[in-house]
């Protein structure tokens, strides 16, 4: 059986989206694993339509409703975006503390064995200090 892998979607307003986006549309990724972004699905399918990608959204509250199939990105939506006053490539307290949840919310799954891995984007660290989270990095957070 493949692993399940965690993947985090990064700071929303920055490049994590896409990132995620481009991973998930390689048959590849796959073939080695069975991925599910923790993020938000609008920003994924965002990403999608941007970068063209003939990638279907499937936005999930439990691991057991992924699909895990080519074609299909399974996103463990959080929901923390607010698209009226998202604007992309700005450092936005919204996007610092949905980066920090994003990587939280990895860990827990982990934590609770309903994932065996976790990966993540990139997130701001300017913008994860301006929601209110002290941390250098990813490291930081995970070691909490």
């Amino acid at each position: 059986m493949k692993p399940i892998l965690a993947i985090t979607m990064g700071d929303p307003a920055g490049i994590g989206p896409e990132i995620c986006a481009r991973a998930l549309a390689r048959k590849e990724v796959y073939d080695l694993c069975r991925p599910v972004i923790v993020g938000d699905a609008k920003m994924l399918q965002k990403a999608v339509g941007l970068l063209q990608l003939d990638l279907q959204v499937h936005a999930i509250q439990n691991i057991s409703d992924a699909r895990f199939e080519y074609g299909t990105a399974d996103v463990y939506d959080l929901d923390l975006i607010d698209l009226d006053s998202f604007r992309w490539g700005e450092v936005q307290k919204q996007c610092g503390d949905a980066a920090f949840q994003y990587v939280r919310k990895a860990i827990e799954l982990a934590m609770n064995n309903e994932v065996d891995g976790t990966c993540t984007a990139p997130l701001n660290k300017e913008a994860i200090h301006l929601a209110g989270h002290n941390y250098d990095g990813h490291t930081e957070i995970y070691a909490t």
